[in-house]
């Protein structure tokens, strides 16, 4: 009985995370997180899961302060995923509020090509 509840619940999880294609005329959601060890996001759009993007911390990288990992995952993403990104409308949510966009004034000195919305403070969706 129990092997069939583990596949039931195998298939239900395999259900919900499901990559699917973006829509060109949509905008785009970042949500990132960081740990004590690596970093973290989840691109989406409509609530639906395109891409993520994992990283193991370096060993100097883990002393740096929680609003440095954060913002290190966001940047991380938008390197990562840059030509993907290139033509759509993009905010980025993040749990630390220090990281707004209103707070944070250095976003304009980053090198970015997207069409960046701002940061909001939110938890993931998904």
């Amino acid at each position: 009985m129990t092997g069939v509840k583990l596949e039931t619940l195998k298939m239900e999880l395999s259900n919900l995370v499901r990559l699917v294609y973006a829509g060109f005329n949509k905008a785009l959601e970042i949500y990132t997180d960081d740990a004590k060890m690596q970093l973290g996001s989840v691109v989406s759009q409509d609530n639906q899961p395109l891409a993520f993007y994992t990283c193991k911390l370096l060993d100097s990288q883990t002393r740096h302060i929680i609003i440095k990992l954060e913002l290190l995952s966001i940047i991380e993403t938008l390197h990562e995923f840059c030509s993907f990104l290139f033509e759509y409308k993009i905010s980025i949510f993040t749990n630390h509020k220090n990281l707004t966009f209103n707070n944070f004034h250095n976003w304009q000195s980053l090198p970015l090509e997207v069409d960046f919305q701002g940061i909001k403070h939110g938890n993931l969706l998904l």
